[in-house]
């Protein structure tokens, strides 16, 4: 992700003590497993608890627990008087907060996000994230500012810019990574770096909405790991594992038509010969269309699977919505411009048929507005840019916001938060269907076909050249 000065970072830790999340953060990073369970079990247990009692909750002698109290004394958690454990009222609160990270389950989630944004003072906030200090709540401000949708908070990621290039570097790496976790032992080794100048780059992370620390058991002991917060990790996940695989034997595909640009040149076809003489036309369900015997004769490139009656009816249809033939009695008679249109770039006609069949997309009931043509077309951009896929395979990866579906976007449901996205009806699927495989198709943007008997679709040079 580049650097790009449009965004300075603001976060500055030192309007916070932060050195003491710092302190208790090395110290975690050396608890090991029996540490972590003695640890949980005070913070669930009362403020005062005699060391027999929390033997016989743990199930082990005094004699393994003692050293272990005594070397924990360090966390600042409790004091130990005699028999007797005095657990710190506030430094509970703390680790009540970081020892989950220790949990199989843990999520590095929004809530989470929350309980962080709690350790600086709430006067900082505003400054740290530019949001206004009328705020009613700050938590959804900033979430609306930097989290709302994966636009949103790409654009923040793409933006932000840090004075310690070393930042971007953890950024990078970690975002690089097939699953989005990688280990802080790994940074640490790569870079060279000083532990507690690790973690006060971790914090810097957390703060800047990057990334968070937690803990993952390798080999029976506990060690750092690093993953982006948990609801982006999914989507990004589930991004990747909905990927269109591209279809590997293209040379079983049965194309529409064997020409990227054939539905334009084939009412170019059309359109000419109609300058020295009227064609004659067939009714078929009440609008005009080419013969058979007429199609064959001026498009003797196609055959059966193409040359159908609604392909022939479609052509004539496009010729009179674009003014450049009018039918009468039965009769194409091609209008005035016809002959500069005949003139013009394929790609020039090829935009002329693209804009009236995106405003029809426009028309459809449903709502099949602009916007989510743009979806549709990103998407088709990011998914189908380098070959061959199956329409259902691209579908289960398409986002656009389709009939109810909204824009891919961050929402809570309880406690729990998500990128909530599209879940399509079949009348969506078939809205989607009708747009790649007809008004993209028509104008020459994306080619389709089938393999094994099942849709499919690529883009075309000339898609990847002008989509969004």
């Amino acid at each position: 992700m580049p650097d790009n000065p449009l965004r300075k970072n603001k976060v500055n830790l030192s309007e916070y003590p932060y050195q003491k999340d710092i302190q208790y953060r090395l110290l975690m990073a050396e608890l090991t497993v029996f540490e972590v369970e003695v640890i949980s079990e005070i913070l669930i247990s009362s403020l005062k608890i005699t060391i027999s009692h929390l033997a016989d909750l743990l199930e082990v002698d005094e004699a393994k627990l003692l050293p272990t109290l005594k070397e924990l004394k360090k966390m600042k958690l409790y004091k130990l008087e005699g028999e007797t454990i005095h657990v710190d009222k506030e430094m509970r609160k703390y680790y009540d907060s970081q020892i989950p990270k220790f949990d199989d389950d843990f999520r590095a989630d929004m809530e989470y996000l929350r309980g962080l944004l709690s350790n600086p003072p709430i006067h900082v906030l505003p400054l740290w994230y530019s949001i206004p200090r009328t705020s009613d709540d700050i938590f959804s401000s900033i979430i609306e500012k930097y989290l709302l949708t994966p636009k949103v908070y790409l654009r923040y990621l793409d933006e932000l810019s840090f004075d310690d290039p070393m930042l971007n570097k953890i950024m990078n790496d970690l975002f690089s990574t097939p699953d989005f976790i990688v280990r802080a032992k790994s940074l640490i080794e790569k870079y060279s770096l000083d532990r507690e100048k690790f973690e006060e780059y971790m914090l810097l992370l957390e703060f800047n909405l990057i990334c968070c620390l937690s803990y993952g058991k390798r080999e029976g002991k506990w060690e750092e790991v690093i993953t982006p917060f948990y609801e982006w990790r999914q989507f990004l996940r589930n991004r990747r594992d909905s990927m269109p695989k591209l279809i590997e034997n293209t040379t079983e595909i049965v194309r529409t038509h064997p020409s990227d640009f054939g539905f334009v040149q084939d009412m170019t076809k059309i359109l000419a010969p109609s300058l020295n003489k009227p064609l004659a036309l067939v009714v078929h369900e009440n609008e005009g269309a080419l013969s058979k015997k007429t199609a064959q004769r001026i498009l003797p490139h196609l055959d059966s699977h193409t040359l159908t009656d609604k392909y022939l009816q479609k052509l004539v249809t496009m010729l009179q919505h674009l003014k450049l033939a009018e039918v009468k009695e039965n009769m194409l008679h091609p209008c005035k411009v016809a002959k500069t249109w005949l003139d013009k770039h394929l790609q020039e006609q090829a935009i002329s048929v693209y804009r009236y069949s995106s405003q029809a997309a426009n028309a459809i009931v449903g709502g099949y507005g602009n916007r989510n043509q743009r979806e549709t077309e990103r998407c088709l951009k990011k998914n189908c840019n380098t070959g061959w896929v199956y329409f259902e395979d691209f579908v289960k990866a398409c986002t656009a916001p389709i009939g109810n579906n909204q824009t891919v976007s961050l929402q809570r449901k309880g406690k729990r938060w998500k990128y909530k996205i599209p879940e399509y009806t079949q009348e969506d699927i078939d809205v989607l269907y009708s747009y790649i495989f007809e008004n993209l198709f028509y104008a020459g943007k994306t080619a389709t076909g089938t393999h094994n008997g099942k849709p499919c679709l690529c883009l075309t040079p000339f898609g990847r050249m002008t989509l969004d």
